[in-house]
């Protein structure tokens, strides 16, 4: 039998198993009595098997129109669970809760292969591919999907939204026309034994249902992994499952969420049903580090104590997702030497690649940054000594193109990390090939083509003490082309915003600042109040505990520019005032386990005041390897808990939480945004509860409002917002508010009234800054009308006094 009449045999069972398994389960056994099911048992000894919506690429609508659902039931082994990939998916128009749209429903938590009109899935999916997560898991043995298609046009939410707004008629139809061109979907299956899947460390608290306790002892490990129940499936409805860590004398613990998805809820976690708290210590009035829910990666928490709890709970009524976290227990000293840890600047949608070039006299490592280089072009760069060997001596490389010569396949720019000390690059023309070099790529098609060397003599390593003697070097990076482009050195630099090409490495003036052991206090450049040394590369480390967050106020600056020196380089106007050209300050914070940029700060104005999103923040000064030096700058750090707002209550329910109560001597004051007027930190929450006396009601007025967003303010639109609500919850008839709203003026309808804040992880902005004042309720002026009887019993009309005229019209001009 020759390979093609196999591999056609293989494609005829896939049809069997897809289109032959129709079992008419009518009745009790399905969500809709007349769903049509296929049941996948198995994959034919492949590594997985395959699933697809009716007719795909087809519409799937005309197939099932009649029974309005289908109905796909995928049954493992007892031992084994269900694993779902969504490869494409194209179903009805994406909504929260997939309301009046064809959606796919999941039942993942089934202990036979059943469902019925009772049954609650575990999740809905709607729109595209990017819109769902396109992994999912069962419980069990047992996962069946269900496939529904509803007639817009009939369905009770359209037919309510149309009522609702009658002009929505015509657009609802048009809708339904887009329904029915929706493609479906298809995905992968496969069974996975359970005896693979990883499993909580510590002990089970006895009598309870998901409970675990972690002890750090002499013969327990000092690390490991703890889950969601069920997981990589979701958790089930209606838990509360906590975790409780217990460290040995003078240990910390420190938490790091790998995973983590719970119900997300389009406003605060605050009022969402199912979420996590992290809890600095055992105790139940012990803080909350951490309030969270929606989708998370690498979040890592630190306590301040030997204690620790996390709390679980799922309360919504449905099943949530899960989380995947691992634990350590660290001690003091660990604590205070910190952990190795590398910048990512750049954003790319594959993982950063490594390039080590190996020579006879130096070990260079290349990565790749933000800057991408045109398509089709090969770099050239030249290592040379510096001007001063001792000037040089104790700093890091800087690297400068020197000219682009053939073609590279699409690829960025390099950082180059060398552990030679005392280089350069400068401007140089190519030469001779001559030798090759060993190198090792992980992720993308570049490759090093040849080093030629001037010299042989040796290039000290950063390891050495030897002071580094003349050479230099030149590496020539390569891709396949015909072409060759000659560009200068100044056309390349210019392309390339002239930026230094400076990658993060030990240097003597790193520094790191802990909460341990100050608080608060100064840091400053090199030489500050001097001039500080050309071609520098300092790291500020800052790192805090539990609640701490970081924050930075800059109370001296003054970086050299080139563009100060214009009658000789004469910059292009936008490189006059970019910082990528120039001494520059670059801050860091953690976001999803990545370091991201906030932003770049160069020349002579002051940066705003700056704070971290956690309790880790990091900044870099860079001096270019031509700079003129400058007086530097100097800052204060701090590291707080009340984010920056030294007003009001602070309560320990919530990470920045606090309460304003009327009292005889507070009627009225101020409150604002975090760190404010300084940028608020990324992927934060504040809740400002205002508490009248009965009689009172809360006027605010925003004074100075600039909230990173755009109406309606929602987060599909990755808006950051300001929120009011007239009760604990959120209060549906009252909008978001975001952008620019100086004098913005709001007033509760009673005597409760709650502000809350929310950053996404995106941009930032300077917040807001508001007044307050309780204000008393106006009493409605009533007008008593009086009659007069007369003795002899007969009723007569209503008797206007003068004062009671004059209280007619008093209301009257009152209420104009």
């Amino acid at each position: 039998m020759d390979v093609h009449h196999l591999h056609l045999n293989w494609k005829a069972r896939i049809l069997i198993q897809t289109f032959l398994w129709i079992c008419l389960l009518r009745a009790a056994t399905s969500a809709n009595p007349g769903c049509d099911c296929i049941l996948f048992l198995s994959t034919f000894d492949k590594p997985f098997g395959v699933f697809q919506s009716p007719d795909y690429p087809k519409s799937y609508h005309h197939h099932i129109s009649n029974t309005g659902c289908l109905l796909y039931t995928f049954q493992a082994k007892k031992d084994e669970i269900v694993e779902l990939t969504f490869t494409t998916f194209d179903v009805g128009s994406f909504n929260p809760e997939c309301f009046g749209s064809d959606n796919v429903k999941l039942y993942q938590h089934l202990d036979k292969a059943e469902v019925n009109e009772r049954s609650i899935p575990t999740t809905a999916l709607c729109g595209n591919r990017r819109d769902i997560k396109t992994k999912h898991f069962s419980k069990d043995q047992f996962l069946i999907l269900e496939l529904s298609v509803l007639n817009s046009l009939k369905s009770d939410y359209a037919q309510a939204a149309r009522a609702r707004n009658p002009s929505e008629r015509e657009d609802s139809g048009k809708s339904s026309k887009n329904e029915t061109k929706r493609t479906g979907f298809t995905g992968t299956f496969r069974f996975i034994p359970k005896a693979n899947l990883a499993k909580t460390d510590g002990k089970k608290v006895s009598h309870s249902t998901c409970d675990f306790q972690f002890l750090s002892g002499p013969t327990s490990s000092k690390s490991g992994k703890f889950f969601s129940p069920f997981f990589p499936a979701p958790t089930p409805s209606n838990l509360k499952c906590r975790y409780f860590f217990y460290g040995r004398y003078q240990e910390r613990i420190k938490i790091v969420f790998e995973t983590l998805e719970i119900n997300q809820h389009d406003s605060s976690c605050l009022f969402s049903d199912d979420f996590i708290q992290v809890f600095d210590g055992i105790e139940s009035v012990a803080p909350v580090i951490s309030h969270i829910c929606g989708k998370e990666k690498h979040l890592e928490l630190w306590s301040t104590s030997t204690q620790l709890t996390v709390e679980l709970s799922i309360n919504s009524g449905r099943s949530a997702g899960g989380f995947s976290a691992s634990y350590h227990f660290v001690s003091s000293s660990e604590f205070l030497e910190g952990e190795e840890d590398s910048l990512e600047e750049d954003i790319l949608d594959f993982p950063p690649s490594t390039a080590v070039v190996t020579t006879p006299t130096t070990v260079t490592t290349l990565r790749p940054t933000r800057s991408y280089f045109p398509d089709n072009q090969s770099i050239v760069w030249e290592n040379r000594p510096p001007f001063s060997s001792a000037l040089y001596s104790k700093t890091h490389t800087s690297f400068f193109l020197t000219s682009i010569t053939t073609t590279i396949t699409s690829k960025p720019t390099f950082r180059s990390e060398t552990f030679a000390t005392a280089q350069r690059l400068v401007p140089t023309t190519a030469k001779p090939i001559s030798t090759t070099p060993v190198i090792t790529f992980s992720s993308f098609a570049t490759k090093i083509h040849s080093v030629t060397e001037a010299q042989t003599t040796p290039l000290i390593t950063r390891t050495s003490t030897t002071t580094a003697q003349p050479t230099s070097q030149r590496i020539t990076t390569h891709h396949n082309s015909d072409k060759n482009v000659t560009k200068s050195w100044k056309t390349v630099l210019e392309e390339q915003s002239m930026a230094d090409i400076d990658v993060p490495t030990a240097s003597a003036c790193d520094q790191t600042f802990v909460s341990d052991i100050a608080k608060n206090g100064t840091f400053t450049s090199p030489n500050y109040g001097g001039i500080y040394p050309a071609g520098l590369h300092c790291r500020y480390e800052f790192r805090g505990v539990g609640r701490q967050r970081v924050q930075i106020i800059f109370t001296d600056f003054n970086l050299y520019h080139p563009h100060e020196d214009s009658p000789e380089h004469n910059f292009p106007t936008w490189q006059q005032f970019s910082c990528e050209v120039a001494d520059r300050i670059a801050a860091y914070v953690t976001v999803n386990g990545r370091k991201e940029k906030i932003d770049d700060y160069c020349g002579i104005i002051k940066p705003k005041e700056l704070m971290s999103n956690g309790a880790t923040i990091t900044i870099d000064f860079f001096s270019l390897g031509s700079s003129k030096g400058g007086r530097g700058f100097s800052a204060k750090f701090a590291f707080v808990e009340n984010f920056g707002i030294t007003v009001g209550e602070q309560l320990i329910t919530h990470p920045c939480l606090f309460r304003f109560n009327s009292t005889d001597n507070s009627r009225n004051g101020s409150f604002w945004s975090p760190n404010f007027p300084g940028f608020y930190p990324r992927s934060t929450e504040c809740h400002y509860l205002f508490y009248g006396r009965p009689g009172e009601k809360v006027r605010i007025t925003f004074d100075t409002f600039d909230v990173e967003g755009f109406p309606p303010c929602a987060s599909n639109q990755q808006s950051d917002y300001v929120e009011v609500s007239n009760y604990m919850t959120v209060d549906r008839k009252m909008p978001r508010y975001c952008g620019n709203q100086d004098g913005l003026v709001l007033e509760s309808e009673n005597q409760f009234y709650r502000v809350s804040f929310k950053a996404n992880d995106r941009f930032d902005s300077t917040g807001f800054y508001a007044t307050y004042r309780f204000i008393p309720v106006a009493v409605p002026v009533s007008v008593t009308r009086r009659q007069e009887t007369p003795n002899r019993g007969t009723t007569i009309g209503p008797h206007w006094t003068l004062s009671t005229l004059f209280v007619c019209l008093a209301a009257g001009v009152l209420s104009r």
